[in-house]
């Protein structure tokens, strides 16, 4: 199958929690590839067979892969007027434990002595991990969104059936996510979005922002697995993002 641009949508059944950087499409499917093939390493060289890779002037690799942006379902009819969906953000509860060491700590317990200078000890029923509910900030929309140049089909068959979870805390059902489809776009928008801001982190000698035009430079990984690898000065797309899927006429 020709590597092509295409679009990968998912549909989103929680809300999702995003990280300091919002989830990228190499990185899911270097997630999905590790648990198809079973070595991380595989993983990692088999990524050129799925996406177009990039090399610049400096030797810098990196995948034609975007980073998450939110899918709106464009405008709905109200049968009195159509209105346009937005991106509800809101806080995602769930019931978290309290660990000894950190959150048990006699750092965190006030003093309660006549003196005000120690404390008695404290002693939890049940030992000394007790429930606690946890309220972290969330956002919820109809759909994920990412772009890419490669084999979007194969690439979305390969997450539907090994992902079911996106976003941090996606062990504990936030982010979970139903059917993955992927489109073939006339415009390739996985390096720079439609309005001309990266669509993922780029070398800062891979982009020229517009005059006047403010982009965060952060030090990144340029490829899975994103961790113990050398960091590069990256222009960076925006944490949250959002689009019209109507807006991209595919």
């Amino acid at each position: 199958m020709a590597m092509t641009p295409f679009e990968l949508r998912i549909r989103l059944l929680t809300p999702m929690e995003v990280g300091r950087f919002s989830v990228r499409l190499d990185g899911l499917l270097w997630h999905a590839l590790y648990l198809h093939l079973g070595c991380p390493i595989a993983a990692q060289e088999a990524l050129g067979d799925y996406l177009e890779p990039v090399e610049n002037a400096a030797g810098q690799r990196y995948y034609k892969a975007s980073s998450m942006v939110f899918g709106l379902v464009g405008k709905i009819n109200t049968g009195k007027k159509e209105v346009v969906e937005s991106l509800l953000a809101l806080t995602r509860a769930k019931v978290g434990v309290m660990r000894d060491g950190s959150d048990l700590s006699p750092e965190k317990f006030k003093p309660n002595s006549a003196n005000g200078k120690r404390y008695t000890r404290v002693i939890t029923f049940g030992g000394v991990y007790k429930n606690r509910l946890d309220k972290n900030p969330a956002y919820f929309a109809s759909h994920v969104v990412f772009h890419g140049v490669g084999k979007g089909q194969e690439i979305a068959e390969l997450i539907e059936f090994y992902v079911g979870a996106i976003g941090i805390n996606s062990n504990s059902g936030s982010g979970t996510i139903g059917e993955v489809t992927a489109f073939t776009t006339h415009k390739d928008y996985s390096l720079v979005d439609q309005f001309g801001f990266p669509a993922r982190p780029l070398p800062v000698s891979d982009y020229v922002p517009a005059d006047g035009v403010n982009v965060a430079v952060e030090p990144c990984i340029l490829t899975p697995p994103f961790r113990e690898q050398e960091f590069h000065s990256c222009y960076i797309p925006e944490r949250i993002r959002k689009i019209q899927l109507s807006s991209l006429g595919v």
